[in-house]
């Protein structure tokens, strides 16, 4: 990892991963990683899971680089 900037972030970006699973039936879809490339804090990123009987579910996180 690199040395943070005179700012206290890193230069680097993240890459934010979501799992899911559904015990009574099977997942349809889930959300591909997420890559945040501008610093800062609170970036948001939204990952959202689909089963075969269309439900969904979202979640929404706060990405920082530091």
């Amino acid at each position: 990892m690199p040395l943070p900037n005179a700012n206290g972030w890193n230069n680097t970006s993240v890459t934010t991963s979501f799992t899911a699973s559904d015990t009574l039936s099977s997942l349809k879809t889930l959300s591909s990683p997420v890559v945040t490339a501008i610093e800062g804090a609170a970036q948001l990123v939204t990952g959202t899971a689909t089963d075969v009987a269309d439900n969904v579910s979202s979640v929404t996180i706060a990405a920082e680089h530091r």
